[in-house]
């Protein structure tokens, strides 16, 4: 079996890029409130530095930021799982981890089943339980993280990179 340490390119770069909204080259506020300032696929911050209001990137800045920041989700995701996963299921969870935080997902359920050998429904049960966002310090389930998280348990479990509303990216 092939060590898998890098998502697939383009799909499962761009399938990522997708769930988290494209390539926004403008920094916008999220859906969080108090709101964070994002700019790219979901990025909050940019080598080193938070995003801010006003902030721009090229669409090639954009990308090599996307890159990068979704390099260093790809190399703890690699220190933190088993070697066994496919293609798919190590890209399911680059994603995952990029939404969660790499601290939540280190010590998640999701990991220490994936580390057990556990069922698939055991493992796609415990990623759609990561639904919720914070409003005014409470946590409220946010129809986009159900979307995010039946997506990925769509990878995880089929290998199909697809999206809520139908689209599929193919190598």
């Amino acid at each position: 079996m092939i060590h898998i340490t890098q998502m697939s390119e383009p799909v499962g770069l761009d399938w990522l890029a997708a769930l988290e909204g494209g390539y926004i080259r403008d920094a916008y506020p999220d859906g969080n409130v108090p709101p964070v300032w994002t700019i790219g696929p979901g990025l909050t911050v940019i080598k080193g530095r938070k995003v801010r209001k006003g902030d721009q990137l090229s669409e090639d800045g954009c990308r090599e930021a996307y890159k990068w920041e979704v390099a260093e989700r790809e190399a703890k995701v690699d220190s933190l799982t088993r070697d066994d996963l496919t293609q798919a299921q190590f890209d399911c969870l680059v994603s995952f981890a990029f939404n969660i935080g790499l601290g939540a997902y280190a010590c998640s359920t999701c990991r220490t089943l994936i580390e057990m050998g556990a069922p698939t429904s055991q493992i796609v049960d415990q990623m759609r339980r990561w639904n919720k966002k914070t409003v005014d310090g409470r946590l409220v389930l946010d129809r986009g993280l159900v979307n995010r998280r039946n997506a990925e348990a769509i990878l995880w479990s089929t290998g199909r990179y697809v999206l809520q509303d139908g689209r599929e990216f193919k190598a």
